[in-house]
C-alpha cells in the first residue's frame, strides 16, 4: 500500500541550489510555491495558518477587533467610544 506523501509547510527559497525551505519569520507570509520572499502582514490583518513562523495567508481584522499587523494576534476592542476618550468619560 503506498502511502500519500506528507504535507510539508515550505515558505519561500531566495538561493539556487538549495532544496531545504527559509521559514518567513514572524510578521510575515507566503501562501504559494516556488517565492523568493515573504510578504508582511499589513495593519489591518492578521496572520492565519501554519504557525507564527511560517504564516501561509491573511484574512482582514474583523469587526470590533483591532489589528496592528505584523505578527500581533487580533486585540477585541473594550467598547469605548472616540467621543468618550474626548471628553474624558471612559
Amino acid at each position: 500500500m503506498r502511502l500519500p506523501p506528507l504535507l510539508h509547510v515550505c515558505s519561500f527559497q531566495d538561493e539556487a541550489g538549495k532544496i531545504e525551505c527559509k521559514v518567513c519569520g514572524d510578521g510575515f507570509y507566503q501562501g504559494q510555491a516556488g517565492q523568493l520572499a515573504c510578504t508582511a502582514i499589513p495593519a489591518g490583518s492578521y496572520g492565519t495558518g501554519g504557525d507564527g513562523l511560517t504564516r501561509t495567508g491573511v484574512s482582514l481584522c474583523d469587526v470590533g477587533s483591532s489589528c496592528p499587523g505584523g505578527g500581533a494576534a487580533p486585540v477585541q476592542c473594550n467598547g469605548v467610544t472616540l467621543f468618550q476618550v474626548r471628553r474624558g468619560l471612559e
